[in-house]
């Protein structure tokens, strides 16, 4: 154990004492994260308050005075006709994005509202993009006018609308939403921090996988060491420890950037308005919870790190190693993906595949929704299989061919 302790020692000092290797590594992928969360919710605060403020184009045929006038409290673009000879032209400006909406009202409205048997119900028709943005808003906002004005139109012909309303909804209950602040957060989090965080880790243990292995193959450097009086399985244990060891301290900076980060985040760039949904929202794990986190992803970065190393080793070039790694990685993005659609309570089956069942255990640990079966299952299938691919590199190690680029 002492040679593979040496060995570790040596890549950890060699990784620490270059400070671009550090940037790098746990200085740069923050800036990035924090970068990108920024930009994404800024450019969506930005879209919403551009369709807010857009004067929107509006084609009204038939309009009655009365809705015509509620209108009039906003700033849009509102074109009265009193006949529907153009409505196809206007239509394929509605296409074209010309034209935000179109709201018709039939020849024989004002007769329909005043008749109080039903006997004629008039209805009012509107043309919108749905594609458009603009157009969308504008029919939720005239949808909304139409809405009022049916309202005041009822006013006047019961004078007291209570008299039939037979019940309401939620009028008077302030208690409706009811949930635990822990699992309210847990649900949040886990809709995208697991893919986050699987991606994170193979993205470390592949970029200082390929150049502690292929690398020093490369260099000539590996050589140098396999000549030494030290069991070549030590060696390749003490760069996968490691490498283990750097990228669990990567994990943990990437964890506790994206679960302190994130929320706090969401909350400065959407503004109290937009950001009233993560109101109450505490984040606050258990000891038991940190245990299982601790140990699912020590399993995925072993189980990444192994997985690195195997492709590694047997390229005899960075360029080859990379060209390998990439279809690894793009396992590992598909397998992040998975967790991000449908819910984490899934059968005992997807907590047994390698790769898959890193986030989606993840993800049900942020719910509070994870077994003990399905947190061990995962736990055996990750490390079990990282120890067979260990112990695979081990034996690449002892062959002369692979190790020698010969």
């Amino acid at each position: 154990m002492s040679t593979v302790k040496i060995i570790c020692i040596k890549e950890l000092t060699r990784i620490f004492k270059d400070k671009k290797m550090i940037f790098s590594m746990f200085i740069l992928p923050i800036i990035i994260l924090i970068g990108v969360y920024a930009l994404m919710f800024m450019m969506i605060s930005n879209a919403e308050k551009e369709v807010e403020e857009h004067q929107s184009i509006v084609f009204m045929i038939n309009a009655p005075k009365e809705f015509v006038a509620i209108t009039e409290t906003l700033n849009d673009s509102v074109t009265l006709l009193e006949n529907k000879d153009k409505l196809e032209t206007y239509k394929e400006d509605i296409k074209e994005g010309n034209v935000d909406l179109i709201i018709e009202f039939p020849d024989n409205f004002a007769e329909g509202i005043n008749k109080a048997d039903g006997s004629v119900i008039p209805d009012v028709y509107t043309y919108y993009n749905p594609s458009e943005d603009y157009s969308s808003s504008a029919r939720a906002k005239y949808t909304a006018l139409l809405e009022q004005y049916r309202q005041v139109l009822l006013t006047e012909r019961i004078t007291d609308l209570n008299k039939i309303t037979i019940f309401t909804v939620d009028m008077k209950n302030e208690q409706s939403q009811l949930y635990y602040s822990e699992k309210a957060t847990g649900k949040m989090l886990g809709a995208i921090i697991p893919y986050m965080v699987s991606i994170l880790l193979f993205s470390t243990a592949m970029s200082l996988g390929v150049d502690v292995f292929t690398g020093e193959k490369e260099r000539g450097t590996m050589t140098a060491l396999l000549i030494t009086p030290v069991r070549r399985v030590n060696i390749a244990t003490g760069k996968i420890v490691a490498l283990i060891i750097l990228s669990i301290i990567s994990a943990a900076i990437y964890v506790i950037t994206m679960v302190v980060g994130f929320p706090v985040l969401v909350k400065n760039m959407l503004g109290d308005g937009d950001a009233s949904a993560f109101e109450g929202l505490a984040i606050n794990f258990t000891v038991e919870q940190f245990l299982q986190i601790t140990a699912l992803v020590i399993g995925m970065v072993f189980l990444y790190v192994a997985m690195v190393a195997l492709v590694a080793v047997f390229a005899k070039t960075i360029k080859e190693a990379n060209s390998y790694v990439l279809p690894l990685y793009f396992i590992v993005i598909f397998g992040g993906i998975t967790t991000m659609y449908g819910s984490a309570k899934t059968g005992i089956v997807q907590y047994l595949i390698p790769i898959c069942n890193g986030p989606t255990a993840l993800k049900a640990i942020f719910e509070q929704t994870i077994t003990g079966g399905q947190l061990a299952a995962t736990l055996v299938s990750i490390y079990l299989l990282a120890i067979i691919i260990t112990f695979i590199i081990g034996k690449m190690f002892a062959n002369e061919k692979i190790m020698q680029n010969s």
